[in-house]
C-alpha cells in the first residue's frame, strides 16, 4: 500500500502545476499506465537489490564454497539476522532447492532457491 501511495504522490508532485487543488483529482488511462510502468521499474529495481542481498547472505552461510548451506544451518539463523528462512522441506524439495543425494546431510542449493517461485521475482 505504502509503495503504491508513495508512486502516486511522486506523479501528482511531479504535476503539481497542472492538478487543481479544488477538485477531485481524475486520472487518464494514459496517467495509470504512466504510474504503473513507474512503480514496475522501482520495485524491480529494489526487488533485484534484495536477490543480490539474499544471494550474499547464503553464500556466507556456504563454508565451503559448494553452492549449498546445510540445511540445519539454513534453518538456524537468528531471528535477528536479515533473513529467516523457513520454507518447509517439502517446498525446497518441490522448487529443486534440497539436495539429498548419497550419505551427505541435506542441503540447500543456493541457485535453485533464490530461482524459486518466492524469491527473486523480478530479477
Amino acid at each position: 500500500v505504502e509503495f503504491g501511495e508513495d508512486a502516486l504522490n511522486t506523479f501528482n508532485f511531479l504535476r503539481h502545476d497542472a492538478i487543481n487543488p479544488f477538485v477531485p483529482v481524475v486520472y487518464s488511462f494514459q496517467a495509470a499506465s504512466h504510474i504503473v510502468r513507474s512503480m514496475a521499474r522501482v520495485y524491480g529495481q529494489w526487488q533485484n537489490a534484495e536477490c543480490r542481498q539474499m544471494a550474499a547472505e547464503l553464500r556466507g552461510l556456504d563454508s565451503m564454497g559448494s553452492g549449498r548451506v546445510p540445511l540445519d544451518k539454513f534453518y538456524s539463523q537468528p531471528k535477528s539476522a536479515n533473513y529467516v528462512f523457513s520454507e518447509s522441506t517439502e517446498y525446497l524439495q518441490q522448487i529443486g532447492a534440497l539436495d539429498e543425494v548419497g550419505d551427505v546431510k541435506p542441503q540447500v542449493r543456493i541457485a535453485n532457491y533464490l530461482t524459486g517461485p518466492s524469491n527473486c521475482i523480478a530479477s
